[in-house]
């Protein structure tokens, strides 16, 4: 599996979307 510049980019997208939902969204669950 080719991991090409548009899945890397999804990658961090979704880092970075998870990253800021943890900050704002602080629900007792989400962190493991």
């Amino acid at each position: 599996m080719t991991l090409g510049p548009k899945s890397v980019s999804s990658f961090s997208s979704f880092i970075f979307i998870m990253t800021i939902s943890d900050q704002y969204l602080n629900v007792p669950g989400v962190r493991k």
